[in-house]
């Protein structure tokens, strides 16, 4: 009789803890202080029904586990399609939603910091044409004002300034092209 006492408390003490590890929602370590009160006393339902519950609760929680990995790389492989094809703004809003499913992962944070960076640089470039371009036009501007008022030499170093900084600009090949025109007319003109 003083051992089934001693081993009712110690299997209520197992009990208590075991709840307590439970509630705690530390789930292997309440299922093993739940087959610990088991061993105690082996035909008490109880440490069986909590096993149980856990082994569910476990099965659950490996499955939206499972899902969520699943979901995070479709994610990943998408914003890793936009990526691959320069589009950016997609590829980031991809990245994002699967930092949304799983925060601690450095892959997706580190190509957010890559992707800024290209748009950054994107903006500089394009803010550097943009400057680039009004100096073209202001070249091919003066250029053609030089040319009205006949300083074709002037002219000249105008569009060749502007052909220096876009040299696939065909105007600029027009407009050298008429200036040696009326270079030599004037030659001729200036000959006879």
């Amino acid at each position: 009789v003083a051992k089934d006492l001693e081993n009712q408390k110690l299997y209520e003490q197992s009990i208590l803890q075991a709840d307590k590890i439970f509630n705690e929602q530390k789930w292997d370590d309440a299922k093993l202080a739940y087959e610990e009160a088991k061993k105690i006393k082996p035909n008490e339902v109880y440490p069986q029904q909590k096993i149980d519950e856990i082994n569910i609760i476990l099965q659950r929680i490996a499955a939206d586990e499972a899902e969520k990995q699943k979901r995070y790389d479709a994610l990943i492989a998408n914003a890793d399609a936009y990526f691959k094809s320069d589009n950016w703004v997609e590829s980031k809003k991809y990245y994002n939603d699967a930092l949304a499913i799983f925060s601690d992962k450095t892959y997706p944070k580190d190509q957010i910091i890559l992707i800024d960076q290209k748009i950054a640089d994107a903006e500089k470039e394009q803010q550097n044409n943009l400057i680039k371009l009004k100096e073209f036009e202001s070249l091919i501007s003066e250029g053609d004002k030089n040319v009205k008022s006949l300083t074709y030499s002037t002219a000249k170093e105008k569009y060749l300034a502007a052909k220096k900084l876009f040299p696939d600009k065909i105007i600029v090949d027009q407009k050298l092209s008429n200036l040696e025109k009326l270079i030599k007319d004037q030659q001729f003109k200036n000959s006879i």
